[in-house]
């Protein structure tokens, strides 16, 4: 007689019935998407002395725990729990398989994410009862097996997710960036590629011919979703500002070229309620990357530093814009052009967007103007780091009340047809 459900408590016995049960559930997944986000602990980036920076100082302490490992792992159990109650729920078939979908290609997406980091781990299908369940303390399953297991979440995913036509004229901030049979097609293509190459250059196994083959045939499929690049936003200071408007265009009807994103709820109202996120506040005042990821780009001949002939040496440069191919105004080429993406990444003196005339998927990008500040790489307050500033993703209208809205996109056309 005791042995009753609180009424006021959710548990699966009275949960699973409606769709609104699953969309909430559903909802956590992306929730637990990354933000868009800086890493100090690389020597790619570098911050205003925030704990990441200790790694690539040199000065990190080992710690006893580790989110790298323990936050895939709580968002493969939230997934397994819609995947184990979904088959028995009264809600119709059709919805949800949609939710299903949705369960495994989040499924997929963190043991992926787990093998690129650690290679072999634990592979969990279901969730745990009890803590005495013998699966807890489980060993690591080999490599091999995580990504066969991948492919067929994927592949069972891609068969009751809707397509990206079925969300075209989607508007809904959360709604318009649910999973796709293109995000898991794409996911497929990104493991693929990534397995096979690590096995191959790697002699991880003999497996790798496979691996590509899941890609390529992944990808043969995502070509008849009507995904394009995008090439909606006109030419400012000499550039196609597409690659810009790219990450901030969020119309699904209008931007073909985005698979997936997480939201970060509407523009121009950072208090909607929404997964927001302080990206551009963040990247202006608090992070620059470091001067040898500007000479990763490539020069406008394809190749890298010293074999394009366009090479200009760091000893010969004359001023804080001739790594991006101008002169010292911003505007006038040197003579040693660069790969049109790297000024079209972070920002430079004199920079033609740094104006609040231009827009870009009709959002003003402009930041130091609006502060009445000219751009300078010594400029040096309590509030902004020295160094390069990342532009691309940043919407300055936003910077001024803590962050912008845009998505963080995840997988894009572009990606693809690498």
């Amino acid at each position: 007689m005791l042995d009753i459900t609180p009424k006021t408590d959710l548990t699966d016995t009275n949960f699973w019935l409606s769709e609104a049960h699953f969309k909430g559930a559903s909802n956590m997944l992306y929730s637990q998407l990354p933000d868009k986000g800086w890493d100090g602990r690389s020597d790619e980036q570098i911050d205003r002395g925030f704990s990441g920076q200790n790694i690539s100082s040199g000065r990190w302490t080992l710690p006893t725990t580790s989110g790298d490992w323990t936050d895939p792992y709580r968002r493969i159990a939230n997934a397994n729990n819609i995947i184990e109650n979904a088959p028995n729920s009264p809600v119709a078939e059709r919805v949800r398989n949609r939710y299903l979908g949705e369960a495994l290609f989040f499924r997929a997406w963190w043991h992926f994410n787990l093998v690129c980091k650690y290679g072999d781990v634990p592979m969990v299908l279901k969730t745990f009862k009890e803590t005495q369940d013998p699966d807890l303390k489980k060993g690591r399953t080999p490599r091999e097996e995580v990504i066969q297991q991948c492919y067929a979440d994927l592949e069972e995913a891609a068969k009751y997710l809707p397509t990206r036509y079925d969300l075209r004229n989607t508007t809904d901030e959360v709604d318009r960036c649910r999973a796709t049979r293109s995000a898991a097609l794409a996911l497929m293509v990104r493991i693929g590629l990534h397995e096979g190459t690590m096995s191959k250059y790697h002699n991880l196994n003999n497996n790798w011919q496979a691996h590509l083959d899941v890609s390529i045939k992944a990808f043969e499929n995502l070509k008849s979703e009507g995904h394009a690049l995008y090439t909606g936003d006109n030419n400012v200071g000499g550039y196609n500002l597409s690659y810009l408007g790219m990450v901030l265009e969020e119309g699904n009807n209008v931007n073909l070229e985005i698979i997936f994103r997480k939201p970060h709820g509407p523009n121009a109202n950072p208090t909607s309620g929404y997964w927001n996120t302080g990206y551009s506040s963040q990247c202006q005042e608090n992070w620059a990357v470091t001067r040898w990821i500007i000479d990763m780009y490539l020069y406008a001949d394809g190749l890298p530093g010293e074999k394009s002939a366009y090479y200009l040496p760091a000893r010969n440069e004359t001023a804080y814009n001739s790594v991006f191919g101008f002169e010292a105004d911003g505007i006038t080429s040197n003579g040693h052009p660069r790969d049109p993406r790297l000024p079209l990444s972070f920002w430079r003196e004199g920079d033609p967007q740094d104006n609040t005339s231009v827009n870009v998927a009709g959002l003003q990008i402009a930041w130091r103007i609006r502060r009445g500040e000219t751009f300078n790489h010594y400029y040096n307050t309590s509030r902004q780091i020295d160094g390069y500033h990342p532009k691309k993703g940043h919407v300055g209208a936003m910077a001024l009340s803590g962050g912008t809205t845009s998505d963080h996109i995840l997988m894009r056309w572009g990606e693809m047809l690498i």
